[in-house]
């Protein structure tokens, strides 16, 4: 019975802290090759303000997501919200992240409903979100749906973005 009023608790209180703190707050760092990343909390801004992550800018103008879904999402759009790990040194991520914006900008959903964490090559934060949410991989997509996680995609979608979400939000009904 304890753990169960644990996990509702702690449902209810972590996406309060992810949404509640709105510094969009980046910083550039250099890796051992030399190359540069970000790492921070913020929205997707940061993509287009900075001419070495121009994969994104590109990645999210060729995307042409499914317009019925799209459609469908919209229906769910109020009630559903995300928090996004992503790495701008993964591949993975540069793949599937300017999709999964396009997406959400496509069917409505604002900065308020999507928290993007860039993470470091160790995938940690520096207020601790990653290492409490166990991010393993990047990109990390984690669906709420009136406060309550639904799922998580990881590092890839083995459908079109737009149709991992809608199935994730439909199947959790």
């Amino acid at each position: 019975m304890q753990k169960k009023i644990f996990y509702f608790l702690l449902s209810i209180a972590i996406p309060l802290v992810f949404t509640q703190c709105s510094d969009d707050m980046y910083q550039a760092k250099t890796d051992t090759k030399g190359n540069t990343l970000y790492v921070g909390k913020g929205n997707e801004q940061v993509f287009f303000d900075h001419e070495d992550l121009y994969w994104f800018r590109s990645g999210y103008d060729d995307y042409k997501p499914n317009n019925d879904t799209i459609e469908e999402l919209k229906r769910w759009k109020n009630d559903i919200y995300f928090i996004v790990f992503a790495g701008t040194w993964c591949d993975d991520t540069k793949d599937l992240l300017p999709k999964f914006y396009k997406m959400a900008t496509e069917a409505g959903f604002t900065r308020k409903e999507v928290t993007l964490y860039l993470v470091d090559r160790d995938k940690k934060s520096a207020d601790g979100a990653a290492q409490l949410l166990h991010i393993d991989k990047v990109p990390t997509i984690i669906t709420f749906r009136s406060g309550r996680m639904i799922g998580r995609i990881e590092e890839s979608a083995s459908k079109p973005i737009e149709q991992e979400i809608l199935d994730l939000v439909k199947t959790t009904w």
